[in-house]
C-alpha cells in the first residue's frame, strides 16, 4: 500500500471542512439560544448591579432617556413596535446617566464648583455603598473637572464591562459545548467513518478541495438547512445510516463508532473561526510540492 502525503492532507482537509461547517451549526443555534434568552441583556444586568449596587438608583438609572433610548425595538407578532432588551451602553452614555442620578442638579457652568458639588453629592450616599466609595475614588484620583470625571467614570465601565463581556463568552461557551453535542447525536456524524470514506474515495477528497477553495475566497453565509445541504452535496456521510452501523454483538465495533462521535463532538465545540484557520494551513500545506513526500509501507 502506498502512503501519501499529498492523500493525508487531503483526508485532513475533509475533517476539517466537516468540522468547520459543524461549528458554523453550532454557533448559529448557540447565536439564537443566547438571543432568545436575552444572555446579553441579563449579563450586562449583572455588570450594572455591580456598578450600581443601590437598587432604586439602578431603576432610576434604567429609566433614564438615555439609557431608554439604547433598548432594542423589535416588532410585535400582531404588528407595532415594542421596546426590547438592553443589550450595551456606549461608556460615555453611561457616565453622563450615572452622574444624573447620582449628583442630580451639579451644574458645568462653573469647572471647580460644578466638581466640587459633584463630589458632595456623591459623598451623601450611603457609606457602605460601594459605587460611592467608587466614585469618590475616581474623584479624587486627579479629576479637574466634570469633563475629567466623567471620562475617568467611562473608563471605570469599560473597565467593568470587559469582566461581562468575558462572562457572557463563559456562558455562550457552556450553550456551545451542549449544542454541539446535541448536534453530534442527532446528525450521527463518525469522524472515524468519515476518514474512511475520504481515504477510501479520490472523487469525494477532490470535491472536497474545491468547496475549501470555494470557502476560502468567501466565507458561508447561510442558515442551518443551508449548512448541511453543503456537506450533503459532497456526499460526506454525515447523517445517521442503519445500513452502516455495527452488528448489535459488535462491542468493538460499537466503541469505534462511540469514539468517532466523542471526537465529532469535541472538534464541533471548537469554534468556526478555530476551523477555519486550519482549513487555511492546511490548504496552504497540501499546494506545496509534495513530491518529495511520499513513504511507501
Amino acid at each position: 500500500m502506498t502512503l501519501s502525503i499529498a492523500t493525508i492532507l487531503e483526508v485532513g482537509l475533509g475533517l476539517a471542512l466537516l468540522y468547520y461547517v459543524l461549528s458554523l451549526i453550532v454557533s448559529y443555534i448557540t447565536s439564537k439560544i443566547a438571543e432568545w434568552a436575552n444572555l446579553r441583556a441579563k449579563d450586562l444586568e449583572v455588570g450594572l448591579r455591580e456598578l450600581i449596587d443601590d437598587p432604586d438608583k439602578l431603576q432610576a438609572f434604567l429609566d433614564h432617556p438615555l439609557i431608554k433610548n439604547l433598548e432594542t425595538k423589535k416588532a410585535r407578532l400582531l404588528g407595532g413596535i415594542k421596546l426590547g432588551s438592553l443589550e450595551g451602553i456606549p461608556a460615555e452614555t453611561f457616565a453622563e446617566a450615572l452622574l444624573a442620578i447620582v449628583a442630580p442638579g451639579a451644574k458645568d457652568q462653573d469647572a471647580k464648583k460644578a466638581l466640587a458639588d459633584t463630589r458632595a453629592l456623591i459623598a451623601s450616599l450611603p457609606e457602605e455603598s460601594a459605587t460611592r466609595k467608587a466614585l469618590l475614588g475616581l474623584i479624587d484620583s486627579g479629576a479637574q473637572n466634570l469633563e475629567e470625571a466623567r471620562k475617568l467614570i467611562a473608563g471605570w465601565f469599560d473597565d467593568s464591562m470587559t469582566k461581562v463581556s468575558l462572562l457572557y463568552k463563559q456562558h455562550a461557551r457552556h450553550i456551545a459545548i451542549i449544542v454541539a453535542l446535541v448536534v453530534t447525536i442527532v446528525t450521527g456524524v463518525d469522524s472515524i467513518a468519515v476518514a474512511e470514506y475520504l481515504w477510501q474515495e479520490p472523487s469525494a477528497r477532490a470535491a472536497v478541495t474545491t468547496k475549501v477553495d470555494e470557502y476560502l475566497e468567501n466565507e458561508p453565509q447561510g442558515d442551518v438547512r443551508a449548512y448541511i445541504s453543503e456537506l450533503e452535496e459532497l456526499e460526506i456521510p454525515i447523517l445517521w445510516d442503519a445500513d452502516t452501523l455495527p452488528e448489535r454483538e459488535d462491542a468493538a465495533g460499537w466503541a469505534w463508532k462511540i469514539v468517532g462521535l466523542l471526537l465529532t463532538w469535541v472538534a464541533a465545540m471548537q469554534g468556526s473561526s478555530f476551523w477555519y484557520q486550519i482549513l487555511k494551513r492546511i490548504r496552504s500545506a497540501a499546494t506545496a510540492p509534495t513530491e518529495t513526500g511520499r513513504a511507501e509501507t
